[in-house]
């Protein structure tokens, strides 16, 4: 099971990632989420860092020189889109560098979501399928569901709050194209010990889950 981690916000913390065996780091090119990685890190201290991580650029409803020039500034090595991005500008995108799309279970039901995966069958290379649980009145999201899904293509679930339930339906899910779990940290501004703690807690649960 690989790990991807959105969210972190500083060079050392972005090291740990690394030194703890992450697969994946995700870097928000969203300008008005407070992740927005160009208010944190320039290209430059990205490249002085030289991360052997995969980095992940993460689009909404980005055009496609925006895209181009982070794939270059920040040496992207995948592109993820989490907006309404059509088939055909996912396709463009996947013919330059590999393409995770994503979506939010929430929003269709089972045979929707199904009609969606179909649609983008050939415009990309990953699915993330995203599910928000934020508070206890919310009902989460059956993992189920995506495994009744005919899925022909690699994916990762995604969470903003894995909690040791989470945990559990990670080690009970089994899918054959199931590739990992994308953890969407949402930490304060400042990224403070406590915040990164927990999400480093999360990591080293998850790969107990591995083995």
């Amino acid at each position: 099971m690989n790990i991807k981690v959105c969210g972190m916000l500083t060079i050392p913390t972005l090291l740990q990632l690394e030194k703890l065996g992450v697969d994946y780091i995700g870097l928000s090119f969203i300008p008005d989420s407070h992740q927005y990685i160009r208010s944190h890190l320039t290209s430059q201290q990205m490249q002085d860092a030289d991360l052997d991580i995969k980095k992940v650029g993460i689009f909404c409803n980005a055009t496609m020189d925006e895209i181009e020039a982070a794939i270059e500034e920040y040496e992207l090595d995948l592109v993820q889109c989490i907006g309404e991005e059509s088939v055909d500008f996912c396709k463009s995108i996947a013919d330059q560098i590999e393409l995770i799309k994503s979506f939010d279970v929430q929003k269709y039901a089972v045979s929707e979501l199904a009609k969606q995966i179909v649609k983008y069958d050939e415009a990309c290379d990953y699915y993330c399928f995203d599910y928000y649980e934020q508070d206890a009145q919310e009902v989460s999201f059956d993992w189920k569901n995506i495994a009744s899904i005919k899925v022909e293509k690699p994916f990762f679930i995604g969470s903003k709050l894995l909690t040791s339930s989470h945990l559990n339906k990670v080690h009970a899910f089994k899918h054959p194209d199931f590739l990992g779990v994308d953890i969407q940290c949402e930490l304060s501004n400042k990224s403070t010990v406590e915040d990164t703690a927990q999400v480093f807690s999360i990591v080293r649960s998850l790969q107990q889950v591995n083995n």
